[in-house]
């Protein structure tokens, strides 16, 4: 009996080092338990490179000593952000785009899709028989464009469960919304029969029906009828804004009494005019009124004739605010100037003590070269009732360079926060953005913003040389310490003109902390323009780390859901479940054999 118990004993000792042993040989060689995978956030260690080609990245993880480990899931994740300056990179205040549909596709395999959260964030996972090449892209949305990655989308090749790249950016930018449409412009008025005529309206006198009223502009013409009340209304689209001349067609036996010569109103039509009481005043005559002098007029337009044929094209603009020169050799020489509109329309009107012979030409502007006409001017004979039309004027801009040619002139500088108030920008001074600078030439004033650097640009055309103040809009709370006082600079702006370091330096007021961009150094964290920069930190001072162009560079903050996540793993260090279970496996075999032998 003895001999049986221990033989039973025995038998279930053997039996347990067999499990024991097949067991640990299992997880050695089968899933070796679970753990966490925590993927690198700042790099790709244990990744490998196979292709580099602008937005097309093919990684293969390799592992520990280069050896792939089987996994579970395989993971690529990556952040959606809005552009603010379309640069291609994630800078530093820019920030995520929630709910966007990112997708991701593999030949012959259904698509995932997913959105980002409030932080921009997107992630999918991938098993092993998804293994292969996968081509992430986003659905773009209307009023927006994209701007990282540079081929638009993310080509990831997963090799095995071990896969986890983070990072896959997109960038978008907000398109400006487009201009509203031009408001349709009305001018209207009434005809009436002014009895007494006395070119007023008096209320015992009626409207006139069915009178034919005229709106001219160059070779334009429009034509309405008044109705019982005497009622007319013109009404002008985009394609006809400009200035239009209305008139009546006098029916015979009557005198016009209102308006008063040349009988014509003069209307300037642009988007969203409305107007009114633009009236007519006729009297009945006995016999056929005496014909008053017609008046004489010469027209014409001024275009930007950009390949040089001397003819208008359809996509050629009009110039505007060119000078036009009439000139009448007498005794003494008689000059009439005209302005080229918005439409490049001009127009001199000759009264009969003008008729004679007159040139018509331009004012030649510096960087231009006339195309046409021909001769580069006109000669009319002016008489009563003369009409000259399309005496037009043809200029192409020079090309710049030394033929004379005006080059673009440009004003440049920084906006930075001058921290000891000493004048001059020291390394530890940050850079200001989103102030307002201003460029001021009589009238006419230009606006421009820094940005993340600090740094603002004006450019100039030929029509815009001449003398420029440069000046900052001043913020509450802050003082400004350069340029000294008057606080400006004073710029020449001509050919080529390239003014540089036209800087601005502010002080916050004391006890104000906070009210500017920057702070004491705080805030944005002053962004250099170049070179090397430090994060920033709660302290303020460095900037954003530079970039490669094209590069999509991380978001310094990093969001509250991080691509750090816990991710089902397998295999490790199972060496220790392998000799375990090769050691209770062989115990097992020799107690068995040490049983049969007893």
């Amino acid at each position: 009996m003895r001999l049986i118990r221990l033989q039973t004993l025995l038998a279930c000792l053997i039996l347990t080092l067999f499990i024991l042993g097949f067991t640990g040989i299992a997880l050695a060689l089968g899933d070796g338990g679970e753990g966490v995978f925590n993927a690198p956030q700042d790099n790709l260690n244990g990744y490998v490179s196979n292709t580099q080609q602008e937005s097309v990245t093919s990684l293969t993880y390799a592992g520990e000593g280069g050896q792939n480990n089987p996994s579970f899931f395989a993971r690529l994740s990556g952040f959606k952000f809005h552009d603010f300056n379309g640069n291609g990179r994630w800078d530093y205040g820019e920030p995520a785009l929630e709910d966007w549909k990112i997708i991701a596709e593999k030949d012959n395999v259904p698509p995932k899709v997913t959105y980002t959260d409030a932080d921009g964030y997107f992630e999918f996972y991938f098993v092993w028989y998804e293994i292969g090449t996968w081509t992430i892209k986003e659905e773009l949305k209307q009023g927006w464009e994209q701007t990282a990655p540079a081929g638009g989308v993310h080509q990831i090749k997963i090799v095995d469960c071990h896969t986890d790249i983070k990072d896959l950016c997109f960038g978008n930018k907000q398109l400006p919304p487009p201009p509203p449409p031009p408001e349709q412009a009305k001018v209207s008025g009434h005809k009436w029969n002014d009895m007494n005529g006395n070119g007023v309206k008096d209320a015992d006198e009626p409207y006139l029906a069915n009178w034919t009223i005229k709106a001219a502009k160059g070779e334009s013409t429009k034509t309405a009828t008044t109705n019982a009340n005497g009622y007319y209304e013109f009404t002008f689209a985009e394609s006809e804004f400009g200035n239009w001349t209305i008139s009546e067609v006098l029916q015979a036996g009557w005198n016009q009494t209102y308006p008063a010569a040349p009988g014509t109103h003069t209307v300037k039509v642009q988007s969203g005019s409305t107007i009114t009481d633009k009236n007519f005043g006729n009297k009945v005559t006995e016999g056929p009124p005496p014909p008053p002098p017609e008046q004489a007029k010469v027209s014409g337009h001024k275009w930007n004739d950009m390949n040089g044929n001397g003819v208008k094209d359809a996509d050629e603009p009009y110039l505007i605010d060119w000078k036009i020169i009439a000139t009448k050799d007498t005794v003494d020489t008689v000059t009439k100037t005209a302005y080229t509109d918005v439409y490049g329309y001009y127009e001199f009107t000759f009264t009969s003590n003008e008729s004679g012979t007159w040139v018509i030409k331009e004012e030649l502007k510096q960087g231009w070269e006339q195309t046409a006409p021909a001769g580069g001017t006109y000669t009319v004979t002016i008489q009563s009732g003369a009409n000259e039309q399309n005496k037009d004027f043809g200029n192409k801009e020079k090309p710049g360079g030394d033929n004379g040619g005006f080059k673009q002139a440009k004003v440049s500088g920084h906006k930075y926060h001058d921290l000891n108030g000493n004048g001059s920008r020291q390394d530890d001074d940050p850079y200001l953005k989103e102030w307002e600078i201003l460029a001021v030439k009589e009238s006419v004033t230009k606006s421009a913003y820094t940005d993340v650097y600090g740094y603002y640009e004006f450019t100039f055309t030929s029509n815009e040389s001449g003398t420029w103040t440069i000046k900052e809009v001043l913020k509450d709370g802050w003082v400004q310490i350069t340029p000294a006082t008057p606080g400006t600079y004073t710029v020449a702006v001509q050919s080529g003109t390239n003014e540089q370091n036209k800087d601005f330096g502010n002080k916050e007021k004391p006890g104000d902390g906070g009210n500017g961009d920057g702070g004491n150094g705080k805030g944005d964290g002053g962004l250099s323009p170049s070179g090397p920069r430090e994060e920033p930190t709660p302290e303020g001072g460095g900037g954003l780390p530079p970039s490669e162009p094209g590069k999509v560079v991380p978001p310094v903050k990093v969001p509250e859901k991080s691509p750090k996540e816990e991710l089902p793993y397998t295999g490790g260090n199972n060496s220790l479940y392998y000799w375990s279970g090769a050691f209770l496996l062989t115990a097992g075999i020799l107690t068995r054999r040490l049983l049969k032998n007893y």
